[in-house]
């Protein structure tokens, strides 16, 4: 029961963390087609 519990918790951490992950990726891309920094 507790197993369970834990999963369920660790996968609402990791789709918010991918969530928070997936926007500065998109931030960063949206910097870079707009030349204001460069990689």
């Amino acid at each position: 029961m507790a197993n369970i519990i834990f999963f369920k918790y660790t996968d609402d951490f990791y789709k918010k963390f991918f969530c928070v992950e997936k926007k500065i990726v998109d931030l960063r891309t949206y910097l870079t087609k707009n030349k204001l920094i460069k990689c």
